[in-house]
């Protein structure tokens, strides 16, 4: 078994990944360009092979700054990465590769995302994170009556009436409407929110496994949703409303013409993404009716004792959220690029 650097070729890549029952859609090859193109951070893609056959891939991204640290992450600005491995075995040499790898770029740790737990020694483990899966049936009526409560058909019937429209697309003029609304709403959260150009980028790279969903009411756009398909799973992966519509339950309504179409083309899961247990998006998740699923982000720590906490919620950050929710969302949209550059 032999442990080599990705060698830019996307069909050996992708086509191991497509058929390991291990990946998610963001093993994909496709996610080096995006975050090359948005961040410029520098990859180490990770490939083993025996005999010439793949057998795992890690995919790894070093980022540093001077306030934040210097570390490699698997996968960055997304819930799940880590490795793909067919064996433990081959798992354990990619991620001696990955150790090796921080300790010659002089990184503080590393961190990966995993579906799965991987018990090596030299690993950290970090449970804060989990997602829902809800299955999905090609009637989504079977859905709505075996899946969802009484009370969530309510909320999203409470749309309906109040003549929410939902349209959907992946062109320029989704985008623009999809950053819009998201970035208002992650000014009022206040958290910085990351740039246009990541979802132009994601668009342009996976254009046929990309879809965004827009709430409008009156003619004003009030939410959005951008998930993406792989493998017959829909991933969920941003979503926001405006506050002054809540009363509507516009993201609930979101939901479910994601689901809707979801099923009707042939997806069979949906992972609703991650949150951080007990929250107010997890909550908000479980209600959906989906089997939750443990997230664990696992690291190794080189040169630092402790697991680090990035997570902008961290009281530590108080007074700069207070401060971030009253400025303009022009000036967000122009410094929260440039800090979420850092916090993956």
């Amino acid at each position: 078994m032999r442990i080599e650097k990705y060698n830019d070729n996307r069909k050996e890549w992708d086509s191991y990944v497509q058929k390991s029952e291990e990946s998610s859609i963001f093993h994909q090859i496709g996610w080096k360009s995006v975050i090359e193109k948005t961040y410029g951070h520098k990859a180490y893609y990770l490939i083993a092979k025996d005999n010439g056959e793949v057998k795992g891939v890690l995919p790894l991204f070093l980022i540093s700054n001077r306030l934040m640290g210097r570390f490699l992450v698997s996968l960055p600005f997304h819930c799940i990465g880590g490795v793909c491995a067919d064996e433990d075995e081959t798992a354990k040499l990619l991620i001696n590769q990955a150790i090796k790898i921080t300790k010659e770029t002089g990184a503080d740790y590393l961190e990966m995302r995993q579906y799965r737990k991987l018990n090596f020694s030299e690993l950290d483990s970090k449970e804060h994170k989990s997602t829902y899966i809800l299955q999905l049936d090609m009637n989504p009526e079977i859905v709505w009556k075996d899946k969802f409560s009484s009370n969530l058909r309510n909320k999203i019937r409470k749309g309906i009436r109040a003549n929410i429209t939902i349209s959907s697309g992946n062109n320029n003029v989704f985008i623009k409407k999809f950053y819009n609304i998201f970035s208002r709403n992650m000014r009022d959260l206040g958290t910085p929110v990351m740039g246009i150009r990541l979802i132009e980028n994601i668009v342009r790279e996976f254009s046929d496994q990309t879809r965004i969903f827009i709430a409008s009411h009156d003619q004003r756009d009030i939410g959005c949703k951008f998930v993406m398909f792989y493998k017959k799973t829909v991933y969920f992966i941003w979503a926001s409303a405006l506050r002054d519509y809540l009363r509507f339950a516009p993201s609930s309504l979101l939901n479910w013409e994601a689901i809707k179409y979801s099923c009707k083309n042939g997806m069979e899961l949906c992972d609703f993404g991650r949150s951080s247990i007990n929250d107010g998006a997890y909550h908000f998740k479980r209600q959906f009716g989906g089997e939750k699923k443990q997230l664990y982000w696992q690291y190794f720590l080189n040169k630092r004792r402790d697991i680090p906490n990035l997570n902008l919620k961290n009281e530590k950050f108080n007074m700069a959220i207070n401060i971030w929710k009253r400025l303009p969302v022009f000036i967000t949209n122009f410094v929260g690029p440039k800090i979420v550059k850092y916090i993956p």
